[in-house]
């Protein structure tokens, strides 16, 4: 209900010749000395952020009537793509799945977008609006070292991943040995 600036509007008579174009502020526009009759407002181009109203509006002055008309043409917030990842946790020395890591995977604010436990199948991330995002280890698997690696990838404005699919590896612990005398 509030005015949105950034939308082009153009007003035509009722045999479709252009009265009046402009772009939208967060003030009315007035065009002023229209004669009685048939008018439309269409709009050409959606304020950013804002899906296309592509339903003319039309209105009649008639004579001796109104001496003021308020039309309004309202505007929907486009909803954001959204995407998903595949994430893969594999042994660096075998290449299979492996269950047991705590992952995490932070957005470019260090908000905590998904976190979840590995298991013998990859792990799909879904509903990640574009942007930056960084997956992590936090705990992990028994016998094998904390991942040190953070990897970085991205949703782009069309919901598509930059990577098809994201690996991380672990390396396992190496076994502590002893001597005896």
């Amino acid at each position: 209900g509030k005015p949105l600036a950034g939308a082009t509007l153009v007003l035509k008579d009722a045999n479709g010749k252009v009265i009046d174009t402009w772009v939208t502020t967060t003030s009315a526009h007035t065009v002023k000395e229209l004669e009685p009759g048939l008018y439309t407002v269409e709009e050409t181009k959606a304020p950013k952020g804002y899906v296309l109203n592509t339903t003319p509006i039309r209105f009649t002055l008639v004579k001796g009537g109104e001496t003021e008309k308020v039309v309004y043409v309202y505007n929907t917030p486009e909803t954001p793509k959204t995407g998903s990842i595949k994430i893969s946790k594999q042994d660096i020395t075998t290449k299979k799945e492996l269950p047991g890591a705590t992952l995490t995977i932070k957005d470019a604010n260090g908000t905590v977008v998904a976190k979840w436990v590995s298991t013998n199948e990859p792990h799909y991330v879904t509903g990640l609006k574009p942007g930056k995002y960084y997956l992590t280890e936090t705990i992990a698997p028994a016998g094998y070292d904390l991942s040190q690696e953070t990897i970085e990838f991205t949703i782009d404005e069309d919901g598509k991943p930059s990577k098809d699919v994201v690996v991380m590896y672990n390396s396992p612990t190496p076994e502590k040995t002893g001597s005896i005398k």
